[in-house]
């Protein structure tokens, strides 16, 4: 199955790269193709129930759209879009989006369906946007009524719209989004393409040009969204970028984040940047988010070093925000854990965080063995499932108080 799915996958893309390659160089010798006849041809291709086979017609067809035939094709594709498959509707849409963005815009629009005018109408804002038509999808995002498909193509228009290099006006559209939502969504997006065309710098720069005082707060938010794929991508190039704006009102809570984000890379390096930043609330955070992600991403070596640290100090939060990230595929060493919080509160908390992820796991959650002789541990826990984003429910509601689970993420509300 994984062969037949990577196989299916190579041929969408040889397909699309294929299309690319024959827009580009037309031949010549090829036959026309009359609106009436491809709308006949792409009706038949679209029929064709094997996969491989229609892909290639369909490859081979979109190679010979032009500005009169490509009518037809659309013709064909409205008039089955409700069983068409997706992969087909890109293709084709990507094609006719070359040729005719506005027809094939229009067209999506008339669709009886929902759930493919939301994937057509993303289709198009991309390619339309990416040949520098953002403007003109601009208007017509703003024209669709209905929330979903409009917010489909609000995606697409920001992702051709970055990667076009023309960014006049982008920043304007994502700030004055109203839906807080869409508007980090569309956010994440910019910041990805830039992400993906020119690596970080573009980023920082993009973040750096927004003045603090637009409207929605969005300076904190395309900060603080730039930041994290700044620091995932360079971890000491997102320290030194938040250095110089650490001081900002929109930096506030960025610590959190950096750690994060460096804790996948190189743990030891990120706890020691993240040592040396201010005591408080935000430190601590940061180091509950550090150990959460050194333990997913290495569960074993995250074990290992804190068996091995002294847990003193500045640390001495992190047994119990250690719990929290072994929950809840791993209880056994949770229990353990807990054992060792000093706060009666929170080690009673923490039980029964355990007990909780015991009730959800069932009866494969073992208790513990005992500890050896030594006052150590028994084995290291059942190999990691796919753990769980350590939370901080003190962060969430504001009280302060060190949480070993909680129910709400620290990193999404940030």
């Amino acid at each position: 199955m994984a062969r037949r799915i990577g196989t299916v996958v190579g041929l969408l893309v040889a397909a699309i790269v294929g299309f690319a390659v024959g827009r580009g160089a037309p031949n010549p010798s090829v036959e026309r193709i009359s609106a009436e006849e491809m709308k006949v041809q792409v009706g038949r291709a679209l029929e064709t129930p094997s996969l491989h086979a229609r892909l290639a017609r369909l490859v081979d067809l979109t190679r010979r759209f032009d500005a009169d035939n490509v009518a037809g094709a659309g013709e064909a594709l409205a008039e089955r879009v409700s069983s068409t498959d997706t992969n087909d509707l890109r293709l084709i849409l990507g094609a006719w989006s070359d040729l005719d963005p506005r027809a094939a815009f229009e067209s999506v629009m008339d669709w009886p369906l929902e759930s493919k005018r939301v994937v057509g109408a993303g289709v198009v804002a991309y390619e339309w946007s990416l040949r520098g038509g953002a403007l003109e999808v601009r208007e017509f995002v703003r024209s669709i009524p209905a929330y979903a498909t409009r917010s489909a193509a609000a995606r697409g228009l920001v992702q051709g719209w970055a990667l076009s290099k023309d960014l006049d006006g982008l920043t304007d559209f994502v700030a004055n989004e109203e839906q807080i939502g869409v508007r980090e969504q569309l956010t994440e997006i910019l910041v990805n393409s830039l992400l993906a065309s020119g690596g970080v710098e573009p980023v920082m720069e993009w973040a750096d040009s927004i003045p603090p005082d637009v409207e929605n707060g969005y300076k904190h938010t395309a900060f603080k969204k730039a930041l994290r794929q700044v620091a995932n991508r360079d971890p000491e190039a997102g320290a030194r970028w938040y250095a110089r704006h650490s001081s900002e009102p929109y930096a506030v809570r960025s610590i959190p984040v950096i750690a994060g984000e460096w804790a996948e890379h190189d743990p030891p390096s990120a706890l020691a940047w993240l040592l040396q930043q201010p005591e408080g609330r935000e430190r601590d955070v940061a180091l509950s988010r550090w150990i959460t992600r050194f333990t997913v991403t290495d569960y074993r070596a995250a074990l290992d070093w804190m068996e091995k640290a002294d847990l003193r100090g500045p640390l001495a939060v992190l047994p119990a925000r250690f719990v929290g990230a072994l929950l809840p595929d791993h209880p056994a060493e949770a229990e353990r854990w807990s054992e060792r919080i000093d706060d009666p509160v929170l080690r009673s908390q923490a039980l029964r965080e355990v007990e909780r992820a015991r009730r959800m796991l069932g009866p494969s959650a073992t208790r513990p063995p005992p500890a050896d002789s030594n006052g150590g541990r028994g084995g290291a826990g059942a190999p990691m499932s796919g753990g769980a984003e350590a939370v901080d429910a003190g962060e969430a509601t504001g009280s302060g108080a060190a949480s070993t689970s909680g129910a709400v993420s620290e990193e999404r509300a940030s």
